[in-house]
């Protein structure tokens, strides 16, 4: 083998060892391209997965505040719920990762989990108003206490050292009105109380109505969080699956409201009061007009539809003729508003005449089981009015007519025997 031979093949091993080296410095830089571009999609798809489940469990605690919202004290600091804050953030994440399809569900869901959180912050607002006033009223008690403790210890020392002085008789004359306003204001609690569970059970209402459409956008968002993800399944079977246990889950939920409320007999707000009510209350409802009068001069004024309200449910026979009241009727009434502790039926005129002008009670209605007419005949009706005075001449009365009108009048000693007259006293 000359030298041009052995030239020739040390040229050849040379050139293939290059072309080797070439090939497998361009395999070597595929491979680097290939696992760089494999650590990017790795890197975006466990984003996109995170982004998604972090998604998801901030949907679930926002619901989640949103079902207790309407036993929840709300923040008076005008800081935002944590809440409202990370579902903004995780839905606002979903846009660097979810396609536009899915986007169109995320903000689906979104809006509907907003809408239920302000329906069900305007339904809670009456109740934050009964809280309001009920810690008021609790204020004003804590007030007038001291202030009867300061009168008290004045008067035991003026007792001490002037027992005959006019201002021992001032003095417990203001504690007399103080702790009068005390027991109003406690019963004022007690109804603002039974206000505000009514108000919280209407919001909770308000929440479940709208539960169902929350189920169906959360369905829709799942089932389009899997499909980015790639995580691929029978969509109908799914649908189906989710809205059988998102109905079994509201007729439960329902259900268990329902029976707690039976059980523990949670009030609930009546439907507003109807025109027919009205007009039977102005024909029947002699007896609670008089005690709305009666509300009035204590200062304490009621409302027809508040007592309608309160108690069209508890007594049948206001469906027929609403505000008919025998005296039992009429002594519920007066206790659950707290215009007497309790009440007393006498016929001896004197001594209601006594009590009236001693100032020992909180009211006396006069009832009669007959009317005389124009033409002084005698018929029979039972009839209530507020007794005003009783002066030498009779008795001065508030009257309510039939037509919604009243006014005061003067009945005649003699007048009392014709109509069979018996009173009800409030203490």
């Amino acid at each position: 083998m000359n030298f041009w031979e052995y030239f020739a093949l040390a040229v050849i091993a040379t050139l293939s060892s290059l072309i080797g080296a070439r090939i497998t410095q361009n395999n070597f830089k595929e491979g680097l391209e290939s696992e760089r571009i494999k650590r990017k999609e790795d890197r975006e798809y466990t984003a996109k997965k995170a982004a998604f489940e972090e998604a998801g469990e901030n949907v679930l605690n926002f619901l989640t505040y949103v079902l207790t919202l309407p036993d929840k004290e709300l923040p008076t600091d005008g800081n935002i719920a944590p809440e409202v804050n990370e579902l903004s953030r995780a839905m606002n994440k979903l846009h660097f990762y979810a396609s536009l399809p899915t986007l169109e569900k995320t903000t689906a869901l979104a809006q509907k989990l907003v809408d239920a959180f302000h329906a069900t912050l305007k339904a809670k607002l009456p109740a934050m108003k009964s809280k309001s006033d009920f810690l008021a009223a609790d204020q004003e008690i804590e007030g007038l206490s001291k202030m009867n403790n300061s009168i008290q210890s004045e008067l035991n020392a003026i007792l001490q050292s002037q027992p005959d002085s006019l201002i021992v008789i001032e003095q417990r004359k203001e504690l007399a009105k103080n702790f009068s306003r005390i027991r109003d204001l406690h019963g004022k609690k007690q109804s603002l109380n039974l206000e505000r569970y009514a108000e919280t059970e209407k919001c909770r209402d308000v929440l479940l109505s709208v539960l169902n459409d929350i189920y169906g956008s959360m369905r829709d968002f799942l089932v389009a969080a899997r499909g980015e993800l790639g995580f691929q399944l029978d969509e109908q079977k799914y649908v189906e699956l989710v809205n059988m246990r998102a109905k079994e889950a509201l007729d439960s939920t329902r259900s268990t409201i329902e029976s707690v409320r039976t059980s523990f007999d949670i009030p609930t707000i009546a439907e507003d009061v109807s025109a027919a009510d009205e007009e039977q209350y102005k024909i029947f409802g002699c007896g609670p007009r008089c005690l709305q009068k009666l509300a009035e001069l204590q200062g304490l004024p009621i409302s027809a539809s508040q007592i309608i309200r309160e108690f069209k449910q508890k007594y049948p026979i206001w469906e027929a003729r609403c505000g008919l009241s025998p005296t039992s009727v009429l002594c519920d009434i007066a206790v659950f508003f707290r215009l007497c502790v309790f009440a007393d039926t006498r016929v001896d005129r004197q001594l209601v005449k006594q009590k009236l002008n001693d100032g020992v009670t909180r009211g006396v209605i006069l009832c009669t089981d007959r009317i005389i007419n124009n033409d002084g005949e005698t018929s029979v009706l039972y009839h209530y009015r507020l007794v005003l005075s009783w002066q030498p001449e009779g008795l001065i009365v508030w009257t309510p007519f039939q037509d919604g009108r009243d006014g005061s009048m003067l009945i005649k000693d003699e007048e009392l025997d014709a109509q069979l007259a018996h009173f009800v006293i409030f203490y």
